[in-house]
């Protein structure tokens, strides 16, 4: 991960090696961390453009006028605005507020230059010389074109990003109303990793700043999750008669583990094979290890066998998981899918011997465990432990593990912080590592934190100093640079995405399903403020990550994607359609007979139609899936959408159910039987709940 390896071991650093491959990599990386900072900024900058540009004096902001005469621009500048202009008509951010008419003059409208305004096209890059950000977006724009590493690459984008954040935490920004929430005002806050200078205090740290906008409120969480929607007033008195507050806690308390788990003696001649299979189908969802690092252990217990170290450690569980995996294959997903009513066939699902195997390295990895001292390579172990319980469906144990590498990781943080920073090729490679563990594990808490609604880590709350992870460097050693570039860049795609995921799990599910009801023309605005924040998201995916659309035909086999990572994002993102849809067609099943709710009940129908095939796309797109670590949470949104077709075919009224909406859920409870045997004992008890259920609806 050091500097000098990214400008030697490979010729993406240095302009002399360059390839067009690397090169396009490295565009579509910028394009993609463009679309990153504006989903995290760009609704706030777009409503504070006036207020900053007359207070610029409060925030000490070294911007001066151009005093450029616009009549100075040659007649070939005038031609190439007026084709412009007659390409895209697009009128100012003030005049579009305004609702007025725009001449859309160029750089300034005749209202804009009347009163002195500052003038802004949608389609026009944002000037960050207006905001005293000159120096580190001008040198991010021009990146593309320079002859710089990626490493100063990222270095510029994070010092641009956290001048954006001090510049918002200076001024109250308030929202309009009916889109999407605007953040709330932030206080600035010392970095944690750097305070030596200005003095240590606790308060700097931890504070609802930096990424503490991630966190999922807890009313979101039980808002969203499938416990909720079986408690929805038109299922309330239709279900089986169990209270059912959490599936998996309820199942822990009823249902006690008894006995121990399966056996099985280490097999040290497969150490080897499986840290390369490690590499090449977990390493590339999870980047958190130096490569070159990692086969150094993995050599030493392959010949010596497994230390009782942090290394050691780590090899077991880099085995225990690449027993449980195996690669994508996009034509066995669809024979699962077309074959619905097997549910013994589960695509790339591990047999018995393998799955001993696995466990067998994960116990030996876990007597290793509790003796590890907090370091980077604890916190890695513990990661991967958490990981793994994913993998074989325990979620509460994945909880535990998860959560203890956030504490571990917040403890390390603290205690780099009071310690003195050389700064040499060490220290550098460990933050570039720290950089992915901390996403890895925000990403992994917020998964689990929407289904379990238990109280979370305080990591998100940590103001970490980096916002994007580095590019990592490149392994000379067999090692696929092509394939390192596009887990990087999902790495990015996945940052943005959950940012999205989060905010409208807060926005829209913050307040319960009551509030739905009182407003349902801001829930009208807020959809389609975050659905063109999706389709841009999306629009600008590179080539490599890019998918099919889920609901071309959502009544029909989907199209998948002809790589792993695609197809996670091809989930994700139709996982948050259903979440912008879902409010709609619950406005539509429980609005009383009222006529001012009358009035708000036409807009919501095509709506609430349309969770209706969403759900629909989305039960055969999971019922594919393959073992993975966020499996558990998948199964659980296919139950959501069986529940949601349930409900809509016994309302039966202002909304067209398909004909064989039957065989949907028919399906979702094949995709649970198919998974209820690998260790999740709630699985078990959704599956008789829904087929309960359906039996109820068919009398």
């Amino acid at each position: 991960m050091r500097r000098n390896q990214h400008e030697s071991s490979t010729g993406l650093e240095q302009a002399d090696n360059a390839t067009p491959e690397s090169e396009t990599a490295r565009n579509h990386a910028t394009t993609l961390l463009n679309v990153v900072q504006n989903t995290l900024h760009a609704e706030d900058v777009a409503n504070s453009y006036l207020d900053i540009s007359r207070t610029n004096h409060e925030f000490d902001v070294n911007y001066q006028r151009s005093s450029e005469n616009p009549q100075e621009h040659g007649t070939q500048t005038d031609r190439h605005q007026l084709a412009r202009r007659r390409r895209n008509l697009t009128s100012c951010l003030l005049c579009r507020r305004r609702k007025t008419k725009c001449d859309n003059k160029r750089p300034s409208c005749g209202y804009c230059l009347l009163h002195g305004a500052d003038c802004t096209y949608p389609d026009a890059p944002i000037d960050p010389t207006r905001l005293g950000l000159g120096i580190g977006l001008r040198a991010l724009q021009a990146a593309p074109q320079e002859d710089v590493p990626n490493s100063v690459l990222l270095d510029r984008i994070n010092h641009a990003v956290n001048l954006l954040e001090n510049l918002r935490s200076s001024t109250s920004i308030s929202g309009s109303s009916g889109g999407p929430t605007s953040l709330p005002t932030q206080l600035t806050t010392l970095d944690p990793l750097n305070h030596q200078a200005t003095g240590f205090s606790a308060e700097s740290a931890f504070t609802d700043d930096g990424f503490g906008r991630l966190e999922v409120p807890e009313t979101a969480a039980r808002t969203s999750a499938c416990e909720s929607v079986l408690q929805w007033p038109i299922l309330r008195d239709f279900n089986t008669g169990e209270q059912i507050t959490s599936f998996p806690l309820q199942a822990a308390a009823c249902e006690p583990s008894i006995g121990q788990r399966r056996q099985s003696p280490l097999d040290q001649d497969a150490i080897w094979p499986l840290c390369q299979r490690f590499l090449v189908l977990i390493h590339v969802k999870n980047p958190v290890l130096d490569v070159s690092e990692f086969k150094r252990y993995a050599r030493a217990a392959a010949e010596y066998g497994p230390g009782w170290d942090g290394p050691g450690c780590l090899v077991l569980l880099a085995c225990a998981l690449a027993c449980l995996t195996k690669p994508y294959d996009p034509a066995q997903a669809r024979s699962v899918g077309d074959n619905r009513d097997d549910h013994h066939s589960s695509p790339s699902s591990p047999d018995e011997t393998t799955e001993a195997n696995g466990e067998a390295f994960f116990n030996a990895a876990q007597r290793r465990l509790g003796l590890l001292p907090n370091t980077l390579i604890a916190i890695q172990c513990t990661y991967f432990a958490g990981l793994y319980e994913k993998f074989v469906i325990r979620p509460l144990d994945a909880w535990h593990r998860l959560q203890s590498a956030c504490v571990r990781f917040q403890a390390l943080l603290y205690a780099k912080a009071l310690s003195s920073n050389t700064g040499g090729r060490e220290e550098q490679r460990a933050r570039h590592i720290e950089q992915r563990l901390y996403w890895s594990c925000v990403k992994a808490e917020c998964e689990l934190r929407a289904e379990l609604q238990l109280p979370a880590s305080g990591l998100l709350r940590f103001k970490y100093p980096d916002l994007f992870p580095a590019f990592p460097a490149s392994d000379p050693d067999n090692y696929s640079v092509l394939e390192e570039e596009r887990s990087w860049l999902y790495y990015l795609a996945e940052i943005s995405l959950r940012s999205i995921m989060n905010r409208v799990l807060a926005d829209l599910y913050g307040c319960g399903e009551t509030a739905w009801l009182a407003d349902t023309e801001s829930l009208v605005k807020k959809n389609m403020a975050y659905s063109e924040e999706l389709e841009s998201w999306r629009s600008h995916l590179p080539l490599q990550l890019q998918f099919p659309s889920p609901m071309s035909d959502p009544l029909e086999s989907p199209e998948l994607p002809g790589n792993e990572l695609s197809f996670f994002l091809q989930t994700r993102y139709l996982c948050v359609i259903e979440w912008l849809h879902r409010p709609f067609l619950y406005c539509l099943l429980h609005a009383h007979p009222s006529p001012a709710r009358a009035l708000n009940l036409p807009p919501s129908i095509p709506l609430a139609q349309r969770n209706i095939y969403i759900s629909c796309a989305l039960i055969r797109l999971i019922a594919v899936h393959h073992r993975h670590g966020g499996i558990w949470g998948l199964i659980r949104r296919s139950f959501v959408c069986s529940l949601l077709l349930i409900a809509a075919a016994r309302y039966n009224q202002h909304i067209h159910l398909p004909s064989d909406w039957h065989k949907f859920v028919r399906m979702s409870i094949n995709t649970i039987q198919r998974w209820e045997t690998c260790g999740a004992k709630d699985l078990r008890w959704m599956g008789r709940i829904l087929q309960g259920l359906v039996e109820m609806i068919d009398l």
